[in-house]
């Protein structure tokens, strides 16, 4: 239950911005509990795929993630908002996570430990199906939205450290970028 209430605060979050804010931007960060445990997924997601409750609960995630996206389309928000959607670590194997071909998951300093995908959307500006091998970290996430919003990056003054990320932007955008 409580992706359901995540998403739907979240939602309820994005209907009042449009509400009072219609002409700026907004970020939403929506950090879903799934798929950590405890795997509970809900009724009316049980009994459907092929992995047990660990893939019944990705598909209610599923479920949720469209609940956004369809949020954003009928906002008429999808063609000006940047969507990145990734994880933390790569999936738990004892609980039916498949890594691909990736040594072990989750817990593990092994590629399938700290491997993970990670999917962006922006209509217009992300071709749709586009493909990048580059090797990024959660932490180029924040450079990247401060690039998309035009904004400069802290650091380099007096007392504020300086930001280890770099902005993914360019690889999104399907642009030439330097490899780390």
């Amino acid at each position: 239950a409580c992706l359901t209430r995540f998403t739907d605060q979240a939602i309820s979050w994005l209907t009042s911005h449009q509400q009072q804010h219609a002409d700026t931007p907004f970020f939403l960060y929506l950090p879903l509990t799934s798929p950590h445990k405890p795997v509970i997924p809900l009724v009316r997601f049980r009994g459907q795929g092929k992995a047990g409750a660990y893939g019944e609960f990705m598909i209610e995630t599923d479920y949720h993630i469209g609940r956004i996206l369809d949020y954003l389309d009928q906002a008429k928000l999808s063609k000006n908002t940047l969507v990145i959607f990734s994880s933390d670590n790569g999936g738990q194997v004892s609980v039916g996570a498949n890594n691909g071909g990736l040594r072990d998951g989750k817990q593990s300093v092994y590629e399938g430990g700290l491997k993970v995908p990670t999917c962006a959307s922006w209509p217009g500006r992300i071709e749709p199906g586009s493909r990048s091998d580059l090797m990024a970290l959660s932490m180029d996430l924040f450079p990247t939205v401060c690039a998309v919003a035009r904004a400069p990056l802290p650091g380099g003054a007096k007392g504020v450290e300086r930001i280890e990320g770099r902005s993914i932007l360019p690889t999104l955008l399907g642009k030439a970028q330097m490899e780390l």
